[in-house]
């Protein structure tokens, strides 16, 4: 179940870097289910890796997802994100200033 923070941090990715990114994945090491290095969406409630399934994937490959970026604080105030995604970084920015008062902080990832 998604928590307050993490369902705000999912709708503003999604409306910043599009339909089907979500905010609170991880790489899986769960022997329940998960393949290492497999991104799932966590029931943690806390926003982590910016990530969307491809189209196109064949299921239990790390390259089933493509991967913006991650978030480096759990209340999603501060990204790190590669450098194709900076546009959709500095969108989901302002929306979060618009949402909280105050904008993410982004960091560009080599």
């Amino acid at each position: 179940m998604e928590n307050e923070t993490t369902s705000l941090v999912n709708r503003l990715v999604e409306q910043s870097f599009g339909k089907g990114w979500k905010g609170n994945c991880l790489p899986s090491q769960s022997d329940s289910g998960g393949v290492v290095g497999t991104i799932v969406h966590t029931g943690l409630g806390v926003p982590m890796y910016i990530a969307k399934r491809k189209l196109l994937s064949i299921p239990l490959l790390f390259d089933n997802f493509s991967v913006a970026g991650r978030f480096t604080r759990e209340d999603g105030s501060k990204i790190s994100v590669f450098q194709e995604y900076v546009k959709q970084a500095q969108l989901y920015s302002e929306l979060y200033q618009l949402a909280t008062g105050t904008p993410a902080e982004i960091e560009i990832r080599n």
